[in-house]
């Protein structure tokens, strides 16, 4: 089909409607250019917040912008198609109880942005998991908020390279782990264990001493207490632990520390490459 026969339907599509009915075709061009200029108006918006904050603020400046574009919107459909809300009232609950059967889960998503927002959730940056996902939050949306994928086949805490984007309904009827709020590290364990006729009290040591290691290379958490009120999180001690107890085969050493959620791998790395070096110099048997 010729560029001239798509001219030719769109001259006959314009000149049924303003032949037919010269309002409706009025209020057509009315609801599109006012979507024009919304839409214009916010990316304007959104390119001056870009030029003057971080990726925090833009982020969460798309959230709200596109909230307010929906909410603009609708109320001026409604004042343009049923000449005000007198009307309108009549056809809500026909038009409410429609959108419920047919969109149903594009409402769920839409409210559960608020959600996010409202509750504070997640912020961009976040590790966070929701389900079966893990990721690091790279964008919330009116519909979707985009994780950069964690863990799946990639042994231990690292990216797999891929983007998640989950629907934000998924925030109402699953738990939301966040790394990332609080105090901002978590805790981790590395289990030993050594022979039975092994210095498990030297082990002991020697994993003390791999800790603040990895420690003096990538930084200590705070040595007193750590708390944050806001959601409600209190550690009263934070200095790293190896507690002892007898296991199959020897005995069984945990070590517990601090570490930022995205330094657990790399943790874990300089701490076990620091324990089978001193092991072996102190001639401690590892038990398999």
């Amino acid at each position: 089909m010729t560029l001239k026969r798509y001219e030719k339907i769109l001259e006959d599509v314009w000149h049924s409607l303003t032949t037919s009915s010269p309002e409706v075709a009025l209020k057509l061009l009315s609801t599109a250019a006012l979507f024009a200029l919304l839409w214009l108006l916010r990316k304007l918006v959104l390119q001056f917040i870009h030029r003057r904050s971080d990726a925090r603020l833009l982020d969460s400046a798309h959230s709200v912008t596109a909230m307010l574009f929906y909410l603009i919107l609708a109320f001026a459909v409604v004042r343009i198609w049923f000449d005000g809300f007198a009307n309108f009232v009549t056809y809500l609950g026909l038009v409410a109880a429609a959108l419920t059967i047919v969109c149903k889960e594009l409402i769920l998503n839409f409210v559960a942005m608020w959600v996010i927002a409202w509750r504070d959730l997640f912020s961009h940056g976040d590790r966070i998991q929701v389900g079966d996902y893990v990721g690091d939050v790279a964008r919330k949306g009116p519909l979707f908020f985009t994780l950069v994928e964690v863990g799946n086949w990639v042994d231990a805490d690292q990216s797999t390279g891929r983007t998640v984007r989950v629907p934000n309904s998924l925030v109402l009827t699953t738990p939301v782990a966040n790394y990332s709020k609080g105090v901002g590290y978590i805790w981790n364990e590395i289990s030993v264990v050594v022979n039975k006729d092994s210095d498990w009290e030297r082990a002991q040591e020697l994993l003390a001493v791999a800790v603040k290691d990895f420690y003096g290379e990538y930084g200590a958490p705070p040595s007193a207490e750590m708390h944050d009120d806001s959601e409600f999180v209190f550690y009263r001690k934070t200095t790293p632990k190896v507690y002892v107890r007898v296991a199959d085969g020897g005995v069984k050493l945990n070590l517990r520390y601090l570490c930022r959620p995205k330094r657990r791998r790399d943790s874990e790395n300089h701490i076990w490459t620091r324990i089978l070096r001193d092991f072996k110099d102190n001639g401690l048997e590892i038990v398999y």
